[in-house]
């Protein structure tokens, strides 16, 4: 199965047009940063017939994403010929990161509020900041005759949509990631399928998942990252492209 990364660009609110980024060109030898916050806790949501069995539980899993990420991404990245740093271990934010940039003219900008992390980055000779967040995701649209309801996860983990007792569930990359380029200014954000039907998936009790049947979750969730990594090395040298990795 294929599954498509398209590379947009940014919303930010209040900005009707948004720029078009310059050309650019990060080389091998240069340096990128790294900044990845993923919390412990999965979620799973579970959306029922009615509201009444609806139900949102956290699972204190030890999975270390974090770490797993920051490997994959770093590892694909010095395989094609980068330096890495480790922006968590600096005064960088992901919040400051996130912000770093705003739209004025038609053009990227600094955010005047965030000029240090910007000083912090370019002390560090960082061409490119990648950054790595949970974040709340669409995992399930139902459409009727006159419109459609999103339902949300809050968090990476697993979605179930269940109906007079049929169930479906779906492994959910709940992630926010996207590239900083600090010379010339540009921005990228990753928007793709973030959602994995877990087909055959039957766990025992859906209120108390096992480590057992979250292991499945797991292995989705890996893969994600790891395509993610592997697409890394392309896009820090073009800027508008849809990617398919198997």
């Amino acid at each position: 199965m294929k599954t498509s990364i398209i590379i947009i660009f940014l919303f930010l609110a209040g900005c009707a047009t948004l720029p078009t980024n310059p050309n650019f060109e990060v080389k091998a030898g240069e340096t990128v940063g790294i900044y990845i916050e993923i919390p412990e806790n999965l979620t799973h949501t579970f959306i029922g017939t009615t509201i009444f069995n609806n139900f949102e539980k956290d699972y204190p899993i030890q999975w270390d994403l974090e770490a797993y990420a920051y490997k994959s991404i770093s590892q694909s990245l010095k395989n094609a010929g980068f330096k890495v740093i480790n922006l968590k271990e600096t005064n960088v934010s992901y919040k400051n990161l996130k912000e770093l940039l705003i739209v004025k003219d038609k053009k990227w900008f600094i955010n005047p509020k965030n000029k240090d992390t910007f000083n912090t980055l370019q002390k560090l000779g960082v061409k490119s900041a990648i950054y790595f967040n949970t974040a709340k995701t669409v995992a399930y649209i139902q459409c009727g005759m006159s419109n459609c309801t999103d339902f949300y996860s809050k968090s990476y983990g697993m979605f179930t949509r269940s109906f007079l007792g049929i169930k479906s569930h779906t492994a959910i990359a709940a992630f926010d990631n996207g590239i900083i380029i600090t010379n010339p200014l540009a921005l990228m954000q990753f928007t793709n399928p973030k959602t994995f039907p877990l087909k055959n998936f039957k766990p025992k009790d859906f209120k108390n998942i096992s480590e057992t049947d979250w292991d499945t979750v797991k292995n989705e969730i890996l893969k994600y990252i790891d395509d993610f990594s592997s697409q890394l090395p392309n896009l820090m040298k073009n800027n508008k492209q849809v990617l398919e990795a198997n």
